[in-house]
């Protein structure tokens, strides 16, 4: 099927983006692929460009063709009746913007629809939402960012009650920004990290477990479970992007070596959250699998493809190949469209 590869953007994940982009085209090398610059410019570039990028989560991808929109805005014009395969992470690859965009103009793409994926971007509302369905969330605290003593002695009062806690941006990926903090931490500088990028954030109950996520996807019409995978993380560090994602203290496992019945928890509640948050096509979930079950954290609708992504890994040990899952999610952004 004909479609266009879309990413890149002005995310903090926009380096994952180009990863996953590399790994899409080396097993679909002739289709278009439309990167989006920084400051919003879209370029055809070709799949020879994208593969030679080396460190892509730590080197900048910039285009060497020149743009030929100043925005998506003017780009829809040119998508015609091709598919489009988002490749983008973060901000407004998972926000519901990009989807809005193409919603309004009758765009097939992949992944959730504009409200789906908007609610799932705000951490606190996708919580919400699975909790009134019975599922397990974690204590959390929305923080006010503007004033850092304010925030100090909200973070202090909130490792008074939980002893750990996890601060991290209510809409953001890939573990961009993540801190994690107890009594001994200084608060005052983490409190002025916080505030200094200008995002909204949220304190979160440090739940000791084992770290599970549940990859799902829709086979022609079957929801399902892909497979859980399961990170382990050595002592001192945290699973922040340096260890997603360049492999620092963290390890990976694919299949997660659960018991039937945590195997089976840990299912439910990715497959609950896709449908209670009205998600399409693909999406992951993750929990921490405590004493009580697994306890869910978040759901992102578009996660990472790279070769080191867990939707892939998940993929590989389920037996399917990357290309039979990019031809059915586009088979599905395609009949969406035209049941419109």
């Amino acid at each position: 099927m004909d479609f266009i590869l879309l990413f890149g953007g002005s995310s903090g994940e926009r380096h994952v983006s180009v990863a996953s982009a590399q790994n899409v085209l080396s097993i679909a090398p002739a289709v278009s692929a439309w990167f989006i610059a920084p400051e919003g410019a879209v370029s055809e570039v070709t799949s020879g460009e994208v593969a030679a990028h080396e460190r892509p989560f730590e080197v900048q991808f910039v285009a060497k063709t020149p743009a030929f929109a100043p925005s998506m805005n003017e780009a829809v014009k040119k998508v015609g009746r091709r598919v489009v395969f988002i490749a983008m992470h973060g901000d407004e690859g998972e926000n519901g913007t990009l989807q809005r965009l193409f919603e309004e103009n009758g765009i097939a793409f992949t992944g959730s629809n504009a409200d789906a994926s908007k609610a799932c971007f705000d951490k606190v509302a996708t919580k919400k939402i699975v909790s009134a369905k019975g599922v397990l969330v974690a204590a959390q605290r929305l923080l006010d960012t503007h004033d850092t003593v304010a925030l100090t002695r909200t973070l202090s009062d909130f490792i008074g009650e939980h002893g750990k806690i996890v601060v991290k941006p209510m809409a953001s990926g890939s573990s961009v920004g993540l801190h994690i903090l107890d009594a001994s931490s200084d608060l005052d500088t983490a409190a002025r990290a916080v505030t200094e990028t200008g995002l909204g954030y949220m304190a979160e109950q440090f739940l000791t477990g084992r770290e599970i996520t549940v990859g799902v996807a829709d086979h022609g019409g079957n929801l399902s479970v892909i497979a859980c995978s399961e990170v382990l993380v050595q002592d001192g560090r945290a699973f922040d992007y340096q260890g997603k994602y360049l492999g620092h203290g963290i390890k990976e496992v694919t299949p997660a070596e659960l018991t039937p019945e945590q195997t089976k928890a840990c299912e439910h509640v990715g497959l609950q959250a896709h449908r209670d948050l009205g998600c399409f096509g693909y999406s992951r979930s993750d929990t921490i699998l405590t004493d009580k079950g697994p306890v869910f954290l978040e759901t992102n609708t578009l996660p990472g493809l790279s070769k080191s992504s867990f939707v892939p890994q998940q993929l590989t040990s389920r037996g399917i190949k990357l290309a039979d899952f990019i031809e059915g999610q586009l088979a599905l952004a395609a009949k969406r469209r035209d049941a419109r």
